[in-house]
């Protein structure tokens, strides 16, 4: 992996909280989780998305080399006098002239264009950066959904066994005689729902994992599970100083770049102003008297100065656009960068909430009524509410915290900086280097 690799995946901190594996390698790669920073590694070196900036460099540089061409000399041939009637006929009077033209550049044009391709290339380096950081957020979000979809699989699982359970619990009551046998039905029915929604949530990790290994061009999974703490979701941190950062996004260098584009179209269209000169000198050949003779000429075009207003006043008025979308792009980024923070908060808030009251609550209330079932203290109905109360908020956890870490990386990709971490969050060199006008 390059430097400037290195340096971007330092920035997103996307990297939340897991923890490279130590351990040797395994004879069966499968059998080893995949970890958040192989996830990275593997999506950066082969993503085909980032590969398209090399070949845009090369014919960058394609150009560039013909801009730096200076105009080609022509070699002129002129044959007058002949072929025409009473004295001009035939070639006795026939002159013959060779030449040899140049035009000499005036206004710095060569300089000019060579500026516009070497801006281009700053803007597509630029562009490459800000893939980047597009391709680590999709990372991020992927590897958190098959972690997401890990977790739904364990509930599934869960939720057949409580099932199971449940079915067990009404049989024994139907047999005894103490429980009509349309429960002992309700309870089977139940069970076949929830190995069901087991089946459909092994297919759920399957997809996930697939979409995960597509961002490194790998048709199927070379991996069944990922390392990652799910419910390690982290603090909000502070708004203000998240929207300081907005400007290190390589969507607002971009916005640099651009603009050097026009500043050196513009400076490409100043220097269409200065007239060109064409210089001609050659040999000329008198075909009646046998003599020879040299010529010389130099000619310019008239009204170059007031002929480049039009481009010198459009290249002017495009470089003043790029600083109006900015500014226009900075008001749109800072208030989705609010909801964006907003929501992130809310779901941390979920999570929270859900693992220290909502959940251990309901799990204590299905206890008790599984307890109590068998005494007939409970009905039916009650133990099959409280089930699947506790099953909803289990999968209502999951789903917080997979869109906590979903904002996470929306954050991280338009601030293009790391978001304080917990205990074993992999620390990175926040530095990040992006191509600088000469």
């Amino acid at each position: 992996m390059n430097i400037g690799i290195r340096r971007i995946t330092c920035v997103m901190g996307l990297v939340f909280w897991c923890v490279s594996a130590s351990a040797a390698p395994d004879a069966n790669p499968s059998a080893r989780p995949l970890t958040f920073s192989d996830a990275i590694s593997r999506a950066l070196d082969r993503n085909p998305g980032l590969r398209v900036f090399a070949y845009r460099q090369r014919a960058l540089g394609g150009r560039r080399d013909t801009a730096a061409l200076r105009p080609a000399p022509e070699l002129q041939f002129e044959l007058q006098d002949f072929g025409g009637t009473g004295s001009a006929r035939g070639f006795d009077r026939a002159e013959a002239t060779l030449a040899l033209s140049q035009v000499i550049e005036l206004g710095g044009k060569g300089d000019a264009r060579v500026g516009v391709v070497d801006a281009r290339q700053r803007a597509v380096a630029i562009q490459e950066k800000a893939q980047e950081l597009d391709v680590l957020a999709a990372v991020a979000r992927r590897f958190y959904a098959v972690a997401a979809a890990d977790e739904r699989l364990a509930v599934a699982k869960r939720a057949s066994e409580l099932a199971r359970d449940a079915m067990t619990g009404v049989n024994r009551r139907v047999n005894a005689a103490r429980a009509p046998r349309a429960e002992a039905a309700r309870a089977k029915a139940a069970l076949a729902r929830a190995q069901l929604n087991r089946a459909n949530a092994e297919r759920e990790l399957e997809i996930a994992r697939l979409r995960l290994a597509a961002l490194w061009n790998m048709p199927e999974p070379d991996f069944k599970k990922v390392r990652a703490d799910l419910y390690a979701v982290g603090a909000p941190g502070d708004f203000d100083v998240l929207a300081e950062r907005i400007q290190a996004n390589p969507d607002f260098l971009q916005f640099t770049a651009e603009s050097r584009i026009r500043q050196a179209e513009l400076r490409l269209a100043q220097s269409q102003a200065h007239s060109n000169i064409r210089l001609r000198a050659g040999v000329k050949r008198l075909e009646d008297t046998g003599d020879t003779a040299l010529i010389f000429g130099a000619s310019v075009p008239l009204f170059s100065a007031s002929r480049a207003q039009g481009a010198i006043a459009e290249a002017e008025a495009r470089g003043e656009a790029v600083g109006a979308e900015r500014r226009a792009m900075l008001l749109d980024t800072r208030a989705r960068l609010f909801s964006l923070y907003q929501a992130r908060a809310q779901a941390i808030e979920t999570v929270a909430t859900l693992q220290d009251q909502i959940i251990p609550q309901q799990e204590q209330a299905l206890s008790e009524i599984r307890r109590g079932y068998d005494r007939g203290r409970y009905s039916y109905l009650e133990r099959v509410t409280a089930r699947g109360e506790l099953i909803d908020a289990e999968r209502a956890l999951i789903d917080a915290a997979e869109r906590a870490h979903r904002l996470r990386a929306d954050i991280e990709s338009l601030t293009a900086e790391p978001l304080p971490g917990g205990d074993g969050r992999i620390e990175f060199n926040s530095n990040i280097q992006y191509p600088e006008s000469p």
